[in-house]
């Protein structure tokens, strides 16, 4: 049996990083119980067993951050070496990151690191690391990576040294610790350019061999689409995010809230609007707020209930770690940011269900509505564009370059519609494309009482 012992891996070839002292022991107890297993199992199928005693030492777990250990220290390999590099690492959005993170990200990716994803830095280390040896990485990631800006801020780097040889799209992930919440993670696995043999997409129980795997995770080539600050497609006008309040709640009112104060004093109606965000959109729920004009604020402040809520918004806004909300709290009777436009809108919420074939969109006619900041909206926005942007041909683009709250859409203006490539439409064809509009919204209209949630479930659809 001398091949059996000398053809086993042994520990002295596994390495590791760890930032913390007792996960770090943990590491090496794991790599010990693993061989005792892995023994047990050569054991039962060759009849071999290999002594477990003395315990050999354990020297490849280093302790240390491994955004700033040269990983080559770690692990030096030359470039005829088999390497397999693999692990979960840590995920925190641009805006979770602590100083001491921030400037890790800055480090390894330059200016443009102050959006990218903290679990990237794994990716740039681990492309580089493996270059043009013969090592191979794979991480299980947030999907994030995968997804909407974070793709034209992180790949374009990638792609210079790896190209992804299999990945798993998104799937719920959870381990059983107590309390463990499931997380959507990816998993990506990288090869030096041109090295891949044959390459593998699993989505969902569906396995691809494609050519190629783009780093949207689908089967195509890497075209990778960068956000634009104007729309791609002449005819489209301008998509604006919602009106944001920054108001602890002083500017906003429910219907009950508003009955009450009208039935108390009739002239207070002048002073509120209907609201609508993406629940109030796609759930049908109903929700004002104070709209006041500058030249209308003595007026307001007669109200008691308005005078109080105004001095709730100033001492809230006047609290701010930042700057321009503190400046803000010497208007109070003013929204933080306003867009509003009182003209016809398309208006679409930023983040719905992966469960929907289509996104809830509204077209709506009354100026008066204050779009939310959960949603986006077209101001003077014309019918046939309402065609287009529910259209299944603008949800294919939606679902594969846009990003997602776990696998829920998220739509936005810089990368879902302003990069939307369209062509310039004829008269005639805006004509029946507003026709189609027409009959979508006069559908929906039938259904007196049914949500748009409701309507746009495919479970529950109306035929």
């Amino acid at each position: 049996m001398d091949f059996v012992g000398d053809s086993v891996i042994s520990i002295g070839q596994f390495y590791g990083i760890e930032l913390l002292d007792f996960p770090h022991e943990v590491a090496k107890l794991s790599l010990w119980l693993a061989q005792h297993q892995m023994n047990k199992l050569l054991q039962e199928r060759f009849g071999y067993l290999i002594p477990a005693l003395p315990l050999q030492n354990i020297e490849g777990i280093h302790l240390g951050n491994a955004c700033t250990l040269d990983w080559e220290e770690v692990c030096p390999h030359s470039p005829e070496d088999e390497v397999y590099i693999f692990g979960n690492p840590p995920y925190l959005g641009a805006s979770l990151q602590d100083k001491t993170q921030k400037a890790e990200v800055l480090t390894l990716w330059g200016k443009k690191g102050g959006s990218i994803d903290y679990i990237a830095n794994w990716f740039i280390k681990g492309a580089r690391y493996i270059g043009k040896s013969n090592a191979k990485c794979a991480f299980v990631s947030t999907n994030s990576i995968c997804q909407g800006e974070q793709v034209s801020l992180i790949w374009p780097s990638l792609l210079r040294f790896v190209e992804i040889e299999f990945a798993y799209t998104s799937f719920k992930w959870g381990n059983n610790a107590k309390g463990n919440a499931g997380v959507t993670v990816i998993i990506v696995g990288l090869t030096p350019r041109e090295k891949a043999k044959a390459k593998h997409l699993y989505i969902g129980a569906t396995s691809l061999t494609p050519e190629e795997i783009s780093p949207y995770l689908t089967p195509s080539p890497s075209v990778i689409i960068a956000k634009k600050g104007k729309p791609l497609t002449p005819g489209f006008p301008e998509m604006r995010l919602g009106n944001k309040p920054s108001d602890g709640g002083g500017l906003i009112i429910n219907e009950k809230e508003r009955e009450y104060l009208i039935s108390q004093d009739e002239r207070l109606k002048q002073f509120i609007r209907p609201l609508v965000g993406a629940q109030e959109l796609v759930k049908g729920l109903r929700r004002y707020c104070f709209w006041i004009e500058d030249g209308e604020l003595e007026e307001a402040k007669q109200s008691p209930e308005i005078a109080k809520r105004l001095t709730q918004v100033k001492e809230f806004r006047s609290k701010s770690t930042e700057i321009s909300t503190r400046e803000m709290a010497q208007a109070p009777h003013r929204f933080y940011f306003i867009a509003h436009q009182e003209s016809p809108r398309i208006i679409i919420p930023s983040t719905t269900s992966e469960a929907r074939e289509y996104i809830p969109m509204d077209y709506q006619t009354d100026g008066k509505t204050i779009v939310l900041n959960s949603a986006l909206a077209v101001y003077d926005a014309p019918m046939w564009l309402f065609a287009v942007l529910t259209s299944r041909m603008h949800m294919a683009w939606v679902r594969t370059i846009g990003g997602k709250l776990k696998t829920d859409y998220r739509y936005s203006a810089q990368i879902c519609y302003n990069t939307f490539p369209f062509p310039k439409l004829s008269k005639q064809v805006c004509s029946l494309l507003e026709v189609a509009a027409e009959e979508v919204l006069l559908c929906r209209a039938d259904y007196v009482g049914k949500t748009l949630a409701e309507l746009y479930d495919p479970k529950t659809m109306p035929e």
